[in-house]
C-alpha cells in the first residue's frame, strides 16, 4: 500500500495472501491501522498464484459513495457485502429518479444505531460503507427509504 506524501508515493505496507490451504484466497481479510482500512477483493487463482485487489479507505471516513448506474429503472437495495462482516461492510442501492433518500441501521430490537444516508439523491447507483466497530456482534437491519419505496435487509456482525 502506498500513500502520497507531498509529491512522492511512499510504500507503507505490503499485503500478502494469508498462509493457508487450497481454499484460502487473498482478499478474505480486512486490515486496519491507525490511518487506513484496507478491504481485499478476492480473485481466482491463476497458475496457482493468488491474485486480488485491495481497496483502501481513510479510517476517518464513515461512508464513501460512487454513482455507477447510467439509467437505472427501478429501486434496488442490495445485500451488504461481506455478510457476515467485521467490522466494515458495504451496502449498494439504486434510485431510478431524484428522491430524498434515507438509509438507516437498526439493532434487532428496532433501535436506530446509525444513519448512513439522509439527503436528496439523483438517479443512480450508490455504495455506502458502514463501520460497526462500536457495535456488538449480532443481527442488524438496514432500511432504505426513498419516496414511496421502502425496503429492509438483514446483516450479521461477527466480532
Amino acid at each position: 500500500m502506498y500513500t502520497k506524501q507531498g509529491d512522492e508515493w511512499v510504500q507503507e505496507k505490503i499485503f500478502y495472501p494469508e498462509e493457508g490451504g487450497e481454499n484460502s484466497f487473498f482478499g478474505d481479510e480486512i486490515e486496519v491501522n491507525e490511518n487506513f482500512i484496507a478491504i481485499g477483493a478476492p480473485e481466482y487463482r491463476i497458475s496457482g498464484i493468488p491474485k486480488g485487489a485491495v481497496y483502501v479507505f481513510p479510517k476517518s471516513a464513515t461512508s464513501v459513495e460512487a454513482e455507477k448506474g447510467l439509467n437505472p429503472t427501478e429501486f434496488v437495495l442490495e445485500q451488504n457485502y461481506p455478510n457476515p462482516f467485521n467490522p466494515t461492510t458495504s451496502i449498494e442501492y439504486t434510485v431510478p429518479s431524484s428522491e430524498y433518500v434515507t438509509l438507516k441501521v437498526y439493532d434487532i430490537l428496532g433501535n436506530e444505531v446509525a444513519e448512513l444516508v439522509n439527503e436528496q439523491k439523483q438517479a443512480g447507483t450508490y455504495e455506502v460503507y458502514f463501520n460497526a466497530g462500536n457495535l456488538s456482534s449480532g443481527f442488524y437491519i438496514y432500511k432504505l427509504q426513498a419516496g414511496k419505496f421502502s425496503q429492509v435487509r438483514k446483516m450479521m456482525l461477527l466480532k
